[in-house]
Parts: structure tokens; C-alpha cells; sequence
């Protein structure tokens, strides 16, 4: 993954009208779909995975928007860190507490109660995509 980058807001003139656009990217997030979301630029964050463990469903180069504030993982796809790297992960509820496992066999996967405290280091992945 790169860095996490914060979304922020600039508005530029688009013919007649002011539009949102988000940078340090080319990515145009609308504040009414981060607004359904409950997220800001305070909250909402992008990366692009160089991790192919999530294959099919996210591919490396795979744009993920992220929500980064803490929350108990739930069943989805959370970006986890483990030893500064980020991944990308399937939560699954287990009686310990959860764990993280990719769609691709062979990948690591890693229990809750292995990271610390998984309200850090862990987010989940709101809305993913790519540039086919």
C-alpha cells in the first residue's frame, strides 16, 4: 500500500458551476456521499494496494476509500497494519474475538488479539475501485 492520504476539499469552476474536487489525488469525492457516511476529510482516507490477498475482489492497484475512525471491526474488508505494512483483510467474527483472513490461500492472516488493540491500525474499507 502507499501511505494513507488525507481526502482534502478544494473548490474549482467547472463551466457554471463550483465543484468538489479531493486532493493530493484526482479523485472527486462529493461531501453528500462522505455526509451518508458519517465521514469528513477528518475521518476518510484512500490507499492503493500493492497486496494481492484479497484477490479476486480487490486487485493490486485497487483504489480502497477507508473509514478510520475507531469501531470493533464488523464483518467486511478492513485495512489492517502489521508491522507497518497494509493490508487488506476479510473480518470474521470468531468466540476470541475475530480474526482477519485474505481471499487467497497462502496469505497471512491474523487474530485480533495478535494485533494489540484493533481499534488502532485497523479500517474499514468503505468503497473500492480500479482503472481498467
Amino acid at each position: 500500500f502507499v501511505r494513507r492520504l488525507p481526502l482534502k476539499p478544494e473548490l474549482v469552476r467547472q463551466g457554471s458551476a463550483q465543484v468538489e474536487r479531493w486532493t493530493p489525488s484526482e479523485i472527486a469525492v462529493s461531501a453528500q456521499w462522505l455526509d451518508q457516511r458519517g465521514l469528513s476529510s477528518e475521518t476518510a482516507r484512500y490507499a492503493i494496494l500493492s497486496d494481492d490477498g484479497m484477490a479476486p475482489a480487490l486487485d493490486r492497484g485497487a483504489l480502497v476509500v477507508v473509514d478510520i475512525r475507531p469501531a470493533r471491526p464488523r464483518t467486511g474488508i478492513y485495512l489492517v497494519e502489521v508491522l507497518g505494512e497494509l493490508m487488506a483483510r476479510r473480518f470474521h467474527p470468531t468466540p476470541a474475538g475475530g480474526e482477519l483472513v485474505p481471499d487467497v490461500a497462502g496469505r497471512p492472516r491474523y487474530a485480533l488479539s495478535e494485533l494489540g488493540d484493533p481499534l488502532l491500525g485497523t479500517f474499514r474499507v468503505l468503497w473500492a475501485g480500479r482503472d481498467y
